[in-house]
């Protein structure tokens, strides 16, 4: 592990719980060990699992205070978990670090409580996780990049995503006006169409719906045109390697779900899925999503990776950051940004978006995304 954490230039941290309370156990050069009394199994159990609690209301955000149950658990993190690796991380001079949490306390989200941190948080299936992405991956060379867009695309039995093809409009556009190549499938969006297309890609983009199965992981699809899907277990195969993707971002509800059932020390999802294929990072979804939202979170989360050559977790950070502080009137020039962006031709998402700026406009409170429930459901999954 301390060959792991070198190659990938940050410190790795092991959240585990007893009875008795949690521990962090921090692997850079030495090994060291953070108690916290405080956090033990029986309020972790509380937090997940009560009628209230966060893995009830993540299933159905519309079945209770989903808000309240996200508030809740920023506040045990906020007060025992965060400041503790904040404070370790600055005396030691890091501003990242990589997360892997065994057994329940894995399934606390613990991105609600990195934006206030000011921490850059990697969240990790495990290190072996990590390790593959980090040996598949080839040598870095952004002069190379090549973005591949799905979004858009009409899936059978699912409401449509309005603002889905306006956001890989936005990252084609971006990406393009960078310098950077870009593939756009040109027919149906069809999983044979993606795979000859996925492997030859540095950056992927699905601005998609995500169906994460809870007692079959495996069997979890990101859903294509009509009937065709992308399972898990496309990912998994041999044949299909993706040593050359740098970046995979699942703007699909559920996209980084895992299995919770019998809390495996190993989370199966598809951040999991991406990383044993090869990729390098994933940013994805670990609840049901606003579309408008995430359409503003990505507009930014695009910016600034662009902006900062591709710091991933950075970019999220200060992505989520604005979103949750964004005022009227910044969403205003943010959605001006957007239409800047889209071609003449591209009348309907225009009007998508002016009809977003007015239903913006008429809201009482000045900070539309404040809540947790908007903009902490991305995490940024391996290096």
């Amino acid at each position: 592990i301390k060959k792991i954490v070198q190659q990938v230039g940050f410190p790795l941290v092991y959240l585990l719980s007893t009875t008795w309370g949690s521990a962090a156990i921090i692997v850079w050069d030495n090994v060291e060990c953070i108690h916290i009394p405080e956090l033990n199994r029986k309020l972790i159990q509380d937090l997940l699992s009560e009628s209230d609690g966060y893995l009830n209301l993540c299933a159905d955000t519309s079945a209770g205070d989903f808000e309240a149950s996200l508030l809740a658990i920023q506040n045990v993190l906020d007060e025992h978990v965060i400041p503790p690796l904040n404070a370790w991380c600055k005396n030691n001079g890091f501003n990242s670090i990589g997360i892997i949490g065994l057994g329940e306390i894995g399934l606390l989200p613990i991105q609600v409580s990195t934006v206030p941190a000011g921490l850059n948080i990697h969240v990790l299936p495990s290190a072996r996780s990590l390790k593959l992405s980090m040996t598949q991956i080839t040598a870095s060379d952004l002069s190379k990049v090549k973005l591949l867009t799905v979004g858009g695309v009409i899936s059978n039995g699912l409401r449509p995503l309005e603002f889905s093809r306006i956001e890989s409009l936005f990252f084609d556009a971006a990406y393009r006006n960078s310098g950077i190549r870009v593939c756009n499938i040109p027919t149906e969006v069809t999983l044979a169409n993606v795979e000859n297309e996925i492997a030859s890609s540095t950056h992927l983009l699905f601005s998609c719906h995500g169906s994460f199965a809870t007692f079959s992981p495996l069997n979890s699809v990101i859903h294509l045109q009509g009937d065709e899907v992308l399972p898990i277990e496309t990912l998994l195969r041999p044949a299909l390697k993706l040593s050359h993707t740098h970046l995979v971002i699942l703007s699909a509800c559920n996209s980084a779900s895992t299995e919770f059932w019998n809390t495996p020390d190993e989370a199966i999802g598809f951040p999991a899925a991406f990383l044993a294929a090869g990729a390098r990072t994933v940013v994805a979804a670990q609840w049901e999503v606003s579309d408008a939202a995430t359409l503003l979170l990505m507009q930014q989360f695009c910016t600034e990776l662009l902006e900062s050559g591709f710091d991933t977790a950075q970019s999220l950070a200060k992505a989520q950051r604005w979103l949750r502080n964004a005022t009227q009137q910044q969403i205003e020039k943010a959605i001006n940004q957007i239409r800047d962006l889209l071609g003449e031709n591209e009348l309907r998402a225009k009007r998508l978006l002016k009809e977003l700026q007015e239903d913006i406009v008429s809201l009482e409170t000045d900070c539309p995304f404040g809540d947790r429930k908007y903009w902490a459901a991305f995490v940024c999954v391996g290096a």
